[in-house]
């Protein structure tokens, strides 16, 4: 009897110590989306703007972390409020692609292809202004953006966008 409860007890740790590593790897993975986004967009987007792509993401995670079956309603919000001359669609493409990649590592079934278009053209509204998601959807990892694709395996390294280099960052 001792022996039968040792061991239901050594199984309860070992479950709550793998639900802890995976939360926290969850977490490493979101940390480091969120970091590649601040930086990335930092000389672009206001603070706000950037809190509201990064509850995009947010979403994003969620909707895909949810067990198989339930209804994919993502609540995503506008980033974009003017035509931007600093990015383009395709830069816009690429980094959509980047983050996806990583919330793959931890949502094995999300489906790029189909969520990511969605994410990019309601957070993007104006770069993505006449573009069809199905269209977007064929555009994810194609060669022409200047913002480079980063493997899973690869550190996400924040893009600075040409010409925003001695800008400041942006305020509210």
């Amino acid at each position: 009897r001792q022996h039968q409860q040792a061991l239901k007890d050594r199984n309860a740790q070992s479950l709550q110590q793998q639900t802890e590593e995976i939360l926290l790897k969850e977490k490493q993975v979101l940390e480091e989306i969120f970091a590649y986004t601040r930086g990335t967009f930092q000389k672009v987007f206001t603070p706000s703007q950037i809190d509201t792509l990064i509850q995009n993401i947010q979403e994003l995670y969620r909707v895909n972390k949810a067990p198989a079956g339930e209804a994919r309603i993502y609540n995503f919000k506008e980033v974009e409020k003017e035509n931007a001359s600093l990015y383009y669609n395709y830069d816009l493409e690429h980094y959509g692609w980047n983050i996806s990649t990583r919330i793959r590592m931890l949502c094995k079934k999300m489906n790029q292809g189909e969520t990511i278009p969605h994410f990019l053209k309601v957070s993007f509204p104006y770069a993505f202004a006449g573009k069809e998601e199905t269209s977007i959807k064929t555009k994810l990892t194609n060669e022409t953006s200047r913002l480079p694709l980063i493997k899973e395996k690869e550190e996400m390294v924040p893009y600075v966008f040409p010409g925003t280099e001695q800008l400041p960052d942006k305020t509210d």
